[in-house]
């Protein structure tokens, strides 16, 4: 079974860091990106979808972005990203967390995990709620539960 634990650390009314934290059977990892709110309330409101389409994912993913515009991410540190599984409303949750690093030479030197877990639809649901507690500045921790694999 797996676990993935969201804290949300706001630094203005805009943009705040985001730490997970997974588990799946005996692998675990952590990490952390900067974001900003209106992404989390856009990836909230993804996460509502019911069901998820076929060939599609609901992602949030941070981390460090190109000098350039069309650039994008340069080095992923959070990303989560949950599809559909099956026909039978399973929801396969992925994860990627990976420390930073300054070297480019030694990206492959860098803390990573990257592991998946299944879940349903109610736990995704609790999930959200959960996450919307935390941006909106309540605290704590929004928590999903994997569901029987």
């Amino acid at each position: 079974m797996g676990t993935l634990s969201i804290w949300y650390e706001p630094e203005d009314d805009f943009l705040g860091l985001l730490t997970a934290q997974a588990r799946s059977g005996k692998f675990a990892g952590q990490g952390s990106a900067w974001f900003n709110r209106s992404e989390l309330m856009e990836f909230a409101s993804r996460l509502a979808t019911y069901p998820l389409p076929w060939g599609t994912e609901v992602t949030l993913q941070g981390g460090y972005w190109g000098a350039a515009a069309n650039d994008g991410l340069t080095q992923i540190h959070l990303r989560v990203a949950f599809k559909p599984h099956d026909r039978t409303g399973r929801i396969r949750v992925s994860t990627i967390l990976t420390d930073p690093y300054e070297d480019m030479q030694a990206d492959e030197l860098a803390h990573s995990t990257n592991l998946y877990f299944l879940t349903t639809y109610n736990h995704v649901s609790t999930f959200r709620q959960e996450l919307l507690a935390l941006i909106s500045d309540q605290g704590g921790v929004a928590q999903l539960q994997g569901g029987e694999e």
